[in-house]
């Protein structure tokens, strides 16, 4: 059985795929047809092993950004956004690349810092620096298969577009519960809550005409409202019961009411500890030709056309029997060679052609 892999070499990434070094063609079928095909996406664990995995985004990058199943959105740090001219809030990507060969268009996203992504970076925690999160409005376009045994994982392009995320109801206020009864602790600035009228001491009596003693209660009400829904909160004021309207926005992710007090403490602690960000990331080296397998036989079958790789020589069904004078039982045994190097260092290979017997030498490109 054959197993096709794409070679670009990274740091620490698998490599990606051949096609996503290929000019697009014009015709649109022939892009429909790459779209809806598997591409193997490199990606590596964080040192707080997290799925990380790089993308471009409108053709500037690439950026590293976390695969978050838990995240309703695709989510950019806000300095990010302003290194691409986004405004933080919704926008609209006119492209987003995923290494590997996946290419999308038109896709939603958020601009938005989630104190997680600060705190990591802040302090080095991840030992590179995240540019984001990848959530649902991207990740359910595809199914993944997973296998951390390998240094890539499989994304198939579903044929159906996802249903829109039904994003949690965020309305920014806090809690504490004395005399039975729940009162309003804390009420974020500029949040549903503040501009609905809630105020510090608010006796919280009932949510959409649900009574609510114990703030569990409260939790498990506002959890079923999505974003957008308007809800009557009546609360207590002065012996008074009053009725307030507030609009849930959407929960990112890390949105509650401490959020903003999480934030203050990253911050705090990043400066006690006198931490920082990682350095970047050393250019990854490109390669550019593809493998299959047979058995141990490992034979090129492909090579890019002005790669690297097509420069020094290599041919389409050349056989790899060594690489830096190894012997080569499997395509592992070359990528775990090849991802070790950078762009600007060479890569030996000795392949058999034919009868012969033929050295080469691919100096590493800058690759995605």
């Amino acid at each position: 059985m054959f197993v096709r892999w794409i070679l670009i070499a990274v740091i620490a990434f698998m490599p990606a795929s051949l096609c996503a070094q290929e000019k697009k063609k014009g015709k649109k079928k022939a892009e429909e047809k790459f779209l809806a095909e598997p591409a193997l996406v490199p990606y590596r664990l964080t040192d707080t092993n997290h799925t990380l995995v790089r993308v471009k985004i409108n053709g500037k990058g690439p950026f590293n950004f976390v695969v978050d199943t838990g995240c309703p959105v695709f989510l950019i740090a806000e300095p990010v956004g302003k290194k691409l001219g986004l405004e933080k809030g919704w926008v609209t990507l006119d492209k987003l690349e995923l290494e590997g060969g996946l290419e999308m268009k038109k896709i939603k996203a958020r601009v938005e810092t989630p104190f997680q992504i600060e705190g990591m970076n802040g302090m080095g925690l991840a030992g590179v620096e995240l540019h984001g999160l990848m959530g649902y409005t991207v990740l359910a376009k595809f199914k993944m298969d997973y296998d951390y045994t390998k240094l890539q994982m499989t994304w198939t392009p579903l044929k159906s577009e996802p249903l829109p995320p039904q994003m949690r109801g965020f309305f920014g206020f806090e809690m504490e519960e004395k005399d039975d009864a729940v009162h309003i602790k804390k009420v974020l600035s500029d949040s549903p809550a503040q501009k609905g009228g809630l105020l510090k001491g608010d006796r919280i009596v009932s949510i959409d005409a649900i009574k609510v003693g114990t703030i569990a209660k409260v939790q498990e009400v506002a959890g079923k409202i999505n974003a957008g829904k308007t809800i009557i909160m009546v609360v207590e004021r002065d012996k008074e019961k009053r009725d307030l309207k507030m609009t849930a926005a959407a929960d990112l992710g890390g949105g509650s009411a401490g959020m903003e007090i999480m934030i203050g403490l990253v911050r705090v602690m990043t400066a006690f500890l006198g931490a920082g960000p990682p350095p970047d990331a050393q250019p990854r080296g490109f390669f550019g030709f593809e493998l299959a397998q047979d058995g141990k036989a490992v034979h090129v079958a492909g090579v890019l056309t002005d790669s690297p790789a097509g420069k020094a020589g290599l041919k389409k069904g050349d056989r790899i029997l060594s690489v830096e004078s190894r012997e080569v039982n499997g395509i592992d045994d070359v990528m775990r060679r090849a991802s070790t190097l950078t762009a600007g260092k060479t890569l030996s290979l000795t392949v058999e052609r034919g009868k012969e017997k033929v050295d080469l030498k691919i100096t590493a490109g800058e690759g995605f």
